[in-house]
């Protein structure tokens, strides 16, 4: 109901989280979004960044905040 929010369905179900699978989703929107990276210091998700495929990049909260601070304040 946001306006800044979409409902995307995505094609695929990969089911790399096995610890908690309700983690699952994030997986697959970023697969299907072809994104970048996941930011999450959610340890169950930090598990799948070993997954031969599909590759999944994945920072922790301060990583990301290390890498691209000064993107943000320039």
């Amino acid at each position: 109901m946001l306006p800044n929010v979409l409902l995307h369905n995505t094609s695929y179900l990969w089911h790399l989280v096995d610890n908690d699978k309700g983690d699952n989703k994030f997986v697959d929107c970023f697969v299907e979004s072809q994104s970048d990276f996941i930011v999450t210091n959610d340890r169950h998700i930090h598990q799948v960044k070993d997954a031969e495929f599909p590759p999944i990049k994945v920072l922790h909260y301060e990583e990301f905040e290390l890498r691209y601070k000064h993107i943000f304040t320039t």
